[in-house]
C-alpha cells in the first residue's frame, strides 16, 4: 500500500504556518492525491510541544477532510523510535 509520509516538528511553533502550507500543497498533487496520509507529531517529549488539538487546528486538518482525504495524526518521539511501529498499522 502507497502512502505520503508527513513529519511535523511539534516543537517548532515557529515553522507550523511553513509546515501546514506544504502539507496542503502536497495534497493538490495530482499524483498523491487519493493516497492516505500519516502524519508523525515528532518531539512529543518535550515540555514545549504543540498538543494534538494544537496541531490538529494548526495544520487544518479539518480541510482534508473536506477534501475527502484519508490521515492518520501518530505522536512521535523519534530519537528513541518510540509510536514508529504503530503509525504504520
Amino acid at each position: 500500500m502507497s502512502a505520503v509520509i508527513f513529519v511535523v516538528d511539534s516543537n517548532g511553533r515557529n515553522r507550523i504556518d511553513e509546515a501546514c502550507d506544504e502539507l496542503h500543497l502536497m495534497t493538490n498533487y495530482e499524483l498523491l492525491k487519493k493516497l492516505p496520509i500519516l502524519i508523525f507529531a515528532n518531539k512529543q517529549d518535550l515540555p514545549n510541544a504543540l498538543t494534538f488539538d494544537e496541531i490538529k487546528e494548526k495544520l487544518n486538518l479539518p480541510k482534508l477532510d473536506e477534501m475527502k482525504s484519508k490521515w492518520y495524526l501518530q505522536p512521535l518521539i523519534a530519537i528513541v523510535g518510540e509510536s514508529i511501529h504503530e503509525g504504520f498499522e
